[in-house]
């Protein structure tokens, strides 16, 4: 993984999104993938940041780091927005495409949808604790009591909706890889992140 690479891609997120904290959980995803907790991840550039945005340039520095990378344009609640869908390899950028255009076109089926997001889940690369969590929550109408443990939760990692029962183990297995490797790759990002949210767990 050369690192001046993956600053130079920091750098340009740095200076075309419009906000910093979207940048910081942009190189989060595309750090997971490099150093192989995710298998892909998928990004959106927002219509207010589109028409600065070089579609050919991001991609160029996506393929400098080895990335393969899927973009799409579309229309959505009033806006236009890009989704960017970033792998390791070709195959499993199209596969986490894939399974976005079947929830795109979701039939309302919850049945298949929990399965979905399952698959979803698995392709993005959260524990399966936590994915499995995740389906049983959306799927059972939480309590005031579990949404409000489950918010506390968000707030407290960020990346995913931790289980309650095994938020130590997801966190070691996917979180701290990531903040860990965020420190060493992308430090600006990393920095930027626990400034926005110092309640963040980081390492430990």
């Amino acid at each position: 993984m050369k690192q001046s690479n993956i600053r130079k891609l920091e750098r340009y997120l740095f200076n075309h999104l419009s906000h910093n904290y979207k940048t910081a959980f942009f190189m989060a995803d595309i750090i997971g993938v490099l150093i192989g907790t995710k298998p892909s991840c998928m990004r959106v550039v927002s219509e207010k940041d589109l028409y600065k945005f070089d579609i050919m340039r991001f991609c160029e520095l996506l393929k400098s780091v080895k990335l393969s990378v899927i973009f799409e344009r579309r229309f959505v609640d009033g806006e236009y927005i890009l989704e960017f869908y970033v792998a390791n390899t070709p195959e499993d950028v199209a596969h986490l495409r894939l399974l976005f255009k079947q929830l795109q076109q979701w039939d309302k089926d919850s049945n298949d949808k929990a399965k979905l997001n399952i698959e979803i889940g698995k392709a993005l690369g959260y524990p399966q604790s936590a994915i499995e969590y995740y389906a049983a929550f959306s799927a059972s109408g939480p309590s005031e009591d579990s949404a409000k443990s489950h918010a506390q939760r968000i707030a407290k990692y960020y990346y995913y909706a931790h289980s309650e029962e095994h938020q130590n183990q997801e966190f070691a297995e996917y979180d701290r890889k990531i903040n860990f490797a965020m420190d060493k790759f992308a430090p600006r990002s990393a920095k930027e992140m626990r400034k926005k949210y110092p309640n963040k767990r980081w390492l430990d």
